[in-house]
């Protein structure tokens, strides 16, 4: 059938006294507010010798205010219903604020007492950054992590925030200390940094007026530190991380790619590899689940960032067929880059994300981040419709070309995290030279 048409929500913009911008919606689905306030940095602000900081820092958010302990403010929020969650990532600190709306100004007083009145209590500190390295050590048994971990590192190196996962190392977590933690929250948590997103019954005018408590919040925004030298890329070996005993093995394959744009080749370049890798009946997944059984799942994508953007494909394979699934992710990429899509795949690649958009913006937190993306990347409200545009009147031909210029294997990365005993004589049987990479 006709896919439906999918409602934009209405969009509102209004500035705090202290510049601070915000961008919302009015909603009247139900009785409730949804806010997040972004402040630009995170992970990418912190040093890679002390990877793992924003987060921790923000764990110390979540803890004990200097007026009241975590359980007491764990309480309040419980007997509002409310929830307020500092969490951070990649290029961004966020504070989440959900609130039935007739509780939202009990809610934001809480919120103001953890953002500037902070507890930054010892025994807090060390009991969140014993969780964080226990946390580290068991995910150092996972291979999906690991197989995570060495494919930045193989993308973007050791020494930038880029190749180092914002959880830290157990190295870098082990030396952070609670002055560490201070400086940090002094340099992120700024009103210069921050941006505000909004999901509301109430008109924009009745909530600016709720917001007066951030108006006080000072602080220049922070510039982002320049990025380390990008490794030299390593095509046409395998890398390998060893896992004892690992029943699978975990496959990536792919380079350094597009960074994020809206109606650009980074949304045309998603379009192209919908086939490939996009969808549960694309090629590389009903090969190699369908046809072989080597794994529950293989799918490739695009990811794409402010700075950076990158190509993957990949799969968890029994460890028996390691050999044998790279193999056939290597046939399935060459001819995808040789051939392209088929006009029957471009059809049902238009078909199945216009459809697939239907429900993307139903909940409160769906909408916030619908407006982030915009206010983050500085779309225009219509960004949407533009993309309907494209896959309308995307051609094959100009697909075909994207899949052309980054689908070569050649040009591509390889990393098995597996038991090193089992699958390297057959790696090697396949012609690759093996590169051992430690843990």
């Amino acid at each position: 059938g006709k896919a439906p048409s999918m409602p934009v929500p209405k969009l509102w913009s209004a500035q705090l006294n202290n510049g601070i911008s915000v961008m919302g919606t009015e909603s009247h689905e139900t009785p409730t507010t949804e806010l997040v306030i972004y402040l630009n940095g995170g992970h990418r602000l912190v040093p890679v010798e002390k990877a793992g900081l924003a987060g921790l820092t923000a764990a110390m958010l979540n803890e004990s205010s200097a007026k009241r302990s975590s359980e007491e403010l764990a309480q309040a929020l419980e007997l509002l219903g409310s929830s307020v969650v500092f969490d951070s990532s990649g290029y961004q600190s966020s504070i989440r604020i959900s609130a039935l709306t007739e509780n939202l100004d009990k809610t934001l007083a809480i919120v103001e007492e953890r953002l500037f009145e902070p507890g930054f209590k010892e025994a807090d500190f060390e009991r969140v950054k014993q969780q964080q390295l226990q946390s580290l050590q068991h995910l150092a048994s996972d291979p999906n992590y690991l197989a995570e971990e060495g494919f930045s590192k193989l993308l973007y190196g050791s020494q930038t925030s880029l190749g180092v996962n914002d959880n830290g190392t157990l190295e870098s977590v082990s030396q952070l200390t609670l002055d560490d933690i201070k400086a940090f929250y002094k340099e992120q948590y700024r009103a210069g940094n921050a941006q505000l997103v909004a999901v509301t019954d109430l008109p924009r005018d009745q909530l600016i007026g709720k917001l007066k408590g951030l108006e006080p919040w000072g602080g220049q925004a922070v510039s982002l530190p320049a990025l380390s030298e990008l490794p030299e890329s390593k095509p046409g070996v395998v890398f390998l991380i060893d896992k004892p005993g690992a029943a699978q093995s975990v496959i990536s394959i792919g380079k350094r790619a597009l960074p994020y744009d809206a109606t650009g080749d980074f949304f045309k370049a998603y379009l192209m590899n919908y086939p490939l890798g996009g969808a549960f009946n694309s090629r590389i997944n009903l090969n190699l689940r369908e046809v072989k059984g080597y794994t529950y799942g293989a799918r490739s994508f695009f990811s794409g960032g402010i700075e950076q953007g990158y190509f993957k494909a990949g799969a968890s394979v029994r460890s028996d067929v390691t050999d044998k699934a790279l193999a056939e992710f290597i046939k399935e990429l060459k001819a995808y880059h040789d051939k392209g899509m088929t006009t029957q795949e471009l059809s049902f690649m238009r078909a199945s994300i216009s459809q697939g958009k239907a429900l993307d913006y139903e909940t409160p937190y769906q909408k916030a981040g619908f407006i982030r993306m915009i206010q983050k990347y500085g779309l225009s409200d219509d960004f949407t419709a533009r993309q309907d545009e494209i896959i309308k009147d995307a051609t094959l031909d100009s697909l075909n070309e994207l899949a052309k210029e980054w689908l070569d294997p050649a040009s591509m990365q390889i990393l098995v995290v597996g038991d090193k005993n089992l699958i390297e004589p057959g790696i090697k049987a396949m012609g690759y030279s093996v590169i051992n990479l430690p843990l």
